[in-house]
């Protein structure tokens, strides 16, 4: 028995009452106190009440209220705990917690602008704001750091503390504006993570949020989406997942939960690339499924060589993405290119990235090395990016294009050459020939032509090489595979403008040259009569009769009459019917 206890037994109901309304009126009253004696003072009343339990309800509103005043001076200490638990029972913790989340609601709905649309219109949905108080964005910082400080302190209420909308709202105020705040409102969902790992329906919640953080393209709710997959992953266990967790490996079945990682892997982020490959490694060890999908395979039955060949992967994208080693990187450059070939045990979309992040590491060192690995791969592996043409046109290309390779050599006195340029337009021409089947040869010719269009502002020698790789695999292969989707696309390439007049003649003499390999089961012939007409309306005439051999060959009208009738039309005595279609 303590002091408090000891004198308090002696008194009389009505003292031991006394004594207890003094106490609350000078820690409630008195603002001269200092921390330290107002925490004495509670600690006093505190052990009086446990002594007199039935005086307790006398005092719970002037208690809540100075827990309340105390919380907006941003005042709160040790003392708050000890009142908590006094008061349980009397859900004085819930009465706190939802004055908190009435602050925060009203503050978001009041403040729609400042949160995430998409995930606004998740969380809030047909909430109407209630009352008219003015809450600052300092008093919200406070709200969120007394709720971190709170749910830390308090680890047993915490844990069994079940209303989840404070926790739905903590993730709304992910998406504000401010980046104190989000982060604060992060660590606070840190202490909650048992209660809502716990809960069925906040674990579909969680994911649905995560996906939809990943949505948005934010960095920052991004990197919140992996943070919160972590913890998904701490709580739970990669063995109670593989074993005992048959929701969640339907939801690793899924293409969009293996897209989400593989983004993450090319993130131009390296907090997220270290996060994805982390939740990579703990995804491949959780899977207990056969999977067979575009982004991701897994063979139960050959689990261990599957793991060994992850676990190789999982070594290569470190040297190369992470800690981005120069001499480890060409040491391991064999190992790179078995990871790339078509026997390899990894999916594509998930080798490319390793290539990837090298052409966004830090150094040009590696950025080169990656270059030259690319440029490497036999055709076997070329055949791969049909299954992920965003790495060649969206990463490779652009970083190839880059004006300082193109460099020029004296051949002879009258001979010059770029190798480089030789190169990169035989690689274009060698991915093209690689690819078997027509509905792949044309998304590949679709996205050549986009980069194309893209890049109008850039090294106009580059665009040249990449243009003529991209016709000379064409013409190899001698197919039609440019469809009427593609039209617009050559129709803004034909209004390119080059530097200077023999860059802007070649490009448009390849541009021109590309209609041979339109698909005319999709292309009427006025179609066909618009697009070249396009062509010599932004270029001229010129152009279209030195080529116009090629066009005289061309099989592609199914009627030679009307072929015939088009090659008179196009003729410089008829060219104004041909203006008269413009």
């Amino acid at each position: 028995m303590n002091t408090v206890s000891l004198i308090a037994s002696r008194l009389s109901v009505d003292q031991q009452k006394s004594i207890a309304s003094n106490l609350v009126d000078s820690f409630t009253k008195d603002d001269s106190l200092d921390a330290s004696a107002e925490s004495a003072y509670i600690t006093t009343f505190c052990d009086l009440v446990k002594i007199i339990p039935q005086i307790r309800s006398d005092y719970y509103h002037p208690i809540l209220k100075y827990c309340l005043t105390r919380l907006e001076k941003d005042s709160f200490h040790q003392s708050f705990i000890q009142l908590s638990e006094l008061f349980e029972d009397l859900r004085f913790p819930e009465a706190l917690l939802a004055y908190i989340t009435d602050q925060l609601l009203f503050y978001a709905i009041s403040n729609k602008r400042l949160f995430t649309e998409s995930i606004r219109k998740l969380i809030l949905a047909d909430e109407a704001a209630q009352g008219s108080l003015e809450i600052t964005k300092k008093e919200i910082q406070i709200y969120l750091r007394f709720l971190e400080w709170f749910f830390m302190t308090n680890r047993t209420f915490t844990i069994k503390y079940s209303d989840h909308k404070i926790d739905k709202i903590c993730f709304l105020y992910l998406s504000i504006d401010d980046t104190a705040i989000a982060q604060s409102a992060s660590r606070t969902l840190k202490w909650r993570n048992e209660s809502i790992c716990g809960d069925k329906v906040m674990v579909h919640f969680l994911w649905e949020m995560i996906f939809l953080m990943l949505k948005t393209k934010e960095s920052s709710l991004i990197s919140f989406a992996y943070i919160f997959w972590l913890r998904f992953f701490n709580y739970f266990g990669v063995d109670r997942l593989r074993d005992q967790s048959s929701e969640f490996q339907k939801l690793m079945s899924s293409a969009n939960y293996w897209e989400c990682l593989r983004n993450g892997l090319i993130s131009f982020v390296h907090e997220q690339r270290k996060f994805s490959l982390v939740l990579v490694q703990l995804s491949v060890q959780s899977l207990s499924v056969d999977l067979s999908l575009f982004v991701m395979k897994w063979d139960v039955k050959h689990r261990e060589k599957y793991l060994l060949s992850w676990k190789i992967f999982f070594t290569l994208y470190e040297i190369l993405g992470i800690d981005t080693s120069m001499n480890q990187v060409e040491a391991a450059s064999n190992d790179l290119v078995r990871i790339l070939s078509p026997e390899s045990n990894i999916p594509v979309s998930f080798a490319l990235a390793i290539l990837s992040v090298g052409f966004r590491a830090p150094t040009d060192r590696v950025k080169r090395f990656a270059l030259e690995l690319a440029y490497s791969l036999p055709e076997p592996s070329l055949r791969l990016f049909k299954y992920d043409f965003s790495f060649l046109t969206g990463m490779f290309l652009p970083f190839a294009m880059s004006a300082s390779f193109f460099t020029v050599q004296k051949v002879n006195d009258v001979e010059f050459e770029c190798a480089y340029g030789d190169r990169i337009s035989a690689f274009v021409c060698k991915c093209v020939e690689s690819i078997d089947d027509q509905k792949s040869q044309s998304e590949l010719v679709c996205s050549v032509l986009k980069l194309l269009v893209s890049s109008e502002a850039s090294y106009q020698p580059a665009r040249v090489y990449v243009a003529y790789g991209l016709l000379r695999g064409l013409q190899k292969l001698n197919i039609r595979c440019i469809t009427v989707d593609m039209l617009d696309l050559l129709y803004s390439l034909f209004q390119n403008h080059a530097e200077s007049a023999i860059w802007q003649k070649m490009l448009q003499t390849l541009h021109l040259k590309m209609l041979l390999h339109l698909d005319t089961k999709s292309i009427n012939l006025p179609t066909l009569l618009t697009i070249i007409g396009s062509h010599i309306k932004f270029n001229g005439f010129e152009i279209y009769s030195e080529n116009e051999e090629f066009f005289l060959d061309w099989q592609r009208i199914t009627s030679q009459m009307m072929y015939s009738s088009f090659i008179n039309q196009m003729r410089p005595a008829n060219l104004s019917f041909l203006r008269s279609l413009f």
